[in-house]
């Protein structure tokens, strides 16, 4: 790290830094979704059980979780550009290896493990960078914008992929290509355009060059006054503050990812036809663009950098909405549910700008990328292994069940950021 620079206001090259980590994030997010949409073509083509391409998606989803974890720690150490650089390069090979056309199970699996090192890295990476290159009153603000695109990233998947079909391409020339290019791409802009923060300002989070910084502590609510910000893993798995946000983004992650789970299977148990359950969803991606920046900016400025008022006020009205939904989609119109839906799922995505500004900002500064890394990887895992839970509740009782089930964890996820409210005035 150089010495420490002082600078009148943040950088303008900030802003560059936010559009080569949205690259990086609609990439890892994209591709991972592309062999979702090419489902129906894998198994057609290489006879592999559906049980064994969700087999291949959860290792991809566990190694993505692990690696999160590990890329905090990396970024701290080496910084965030080469570990960007690297997990790029790793899903452009893992694009290789899928241009090899692969049948078996086995490789199938290796591949999606070798793609979910390389997007565990990159994405968490981009997500961390964001946070550290924006000052604290407009890192939701900037976090929220990066959610926007996570509906644009899949979007452009399924468009990609239909186009690539109509081509006739190959479900692993489609898949391939994507990861080899974009990748090779992506990792040539990082290593000539990015520069990383410690090496620029000789700082951990920009706030620390700004003139005038002075660092911050906890306050809390409990008569103690106010706490010092923990600065390592001794002092943070002693700090109430870190479990709890870890339990509220573990609960936030199984809500987003879940949903897309479970929704349209609880639809089909309505009896929807698939038509008609794609109209229904097919608004709710786009309510992303409009809640998660608006989220993102009431954190900044209304609320003055607080960050759990807009997670209780996202995952209440998820809570809320998803429930009238659960009790009244078989007799209402198709219109007012979409209508429904695109609050509703408005809702869920509302506090992301909030949420992913808090890891970087309950730490101190120079424990702030090893504490994105570990809540990203808390999330990430809960995701994965919650969903598995849900499955068999689903396939124990039905899809209504579990909605519900999304519900109550919506409202743990509302549960947690009261709780850090009332602790912490976060």
């Amino acid at each position: 790290m150089r010495e420490k620079r002082i600078i009148p206001k943040a950088p303008k090259y900030r802003f560059a830094v936010f559009f080569m980590m949205l690259l990086g994030y609609i990439f890892a997010y994209g591709t991972l979704q592309i062999i979702s949409a090419l489902h129906t073509d894998i198994i057609s083509s290489t006879g592999i059980a559906e049980g064994g391409l969700s087999l291949a998606a959860s290792i991809c989803s566990l190694t993505w979780g692990v690696f999160a974890g590990i890329a905090g720690g990396l970024n701290a150490k080496f910084g965030g550009k080469w570990v960007l650089f690297c997990g790029l390069v790793i899903m452009a090979v893992s694009g290789a290896l899928f241009l090899t056309g692969p049948t078996s199970l086995f490789l199938m699996c290796l591949i999606r493990l070798i793609q979910g090192i390389g997007a565990g890295m990159a994405a968490p990476t981009a997500m961390t960078m964001v946070s550290v290159w924006f000052p604290k009153r407009e890192r939701a603000m900037a976090q929220g914008c990066l959610a926007c695109f996570y509906g644009v990233s899949l979007s452009l998947c399924t468009v990609y992929s239909y186009a690539c079909s109509q081509n006739g391409w190959t479900w692993y020339q489609t898949t391939g290509w994507a990861l080899v290019a974009c990748g090779v791409v992506l990792a040539i802009i990082v290593a000539v355009c990015y520069r990383d923060i410690e090496k620029e300002y000789g700082v951990a989070v920009i706030d620390e060059a700004i003139a005038g910084y002075v660092p911050e502590k906890i306050e809390t609510t409990s008569g103690a006054g106010s706490l010092d910000k923990p600065r390592n893993w001794s002092e943070a798995v002693r700090f109430p503050g870190f479990w709890i946000l870890g339990f509220t983004l573990f609960c936030y992650d199984v809500s987003a990812i879940g949903t897309g789970f479970v929704f349209p299977l609880f639809l089909s148990h309505c009896g929807f036809l698939p038509a008609q359950a794609t109209s229904i969803m097919s608004l709710g991606t786009l309510s992303t663009l409009v809640f998660c920046l608006f989220g993102g900016i009431l954190s900044d400025k209304i609320f003055r950098a607080k960050r759990t008022p807009v997670t209780m006020m996202a995952f209440g009205g998820a809570a809320l909405f998803f429930a009238i939904i659960g009790f009244c989609a078989k007799s209402v119109p198709i219109p007012v549910l979409i209508g429904l839906y695109f609050v509703a799922y408005g809702f869920l995505n509302f506090s992301g700008g909030p949420n992913w500004a808090l890891p970087a900002e309950i730490v101190a500064p120079e424990f702030a990328q090893q504490n994105m890394g570990a809540n990203l990887m808390f999330s990430n895992i809960g995701g994965a292994l919650m969903i598995t839970v849900i499955g068999y509740i689903i396939g124990a009782t039905n899809a209504t069940v579990g909605l519900y089930c999304l519900v109550g964890v919506q409202l743990c996820t509302c549960l947690g950021a009261f709780i850090l409210h009332k602790l912490y005035k976060l």
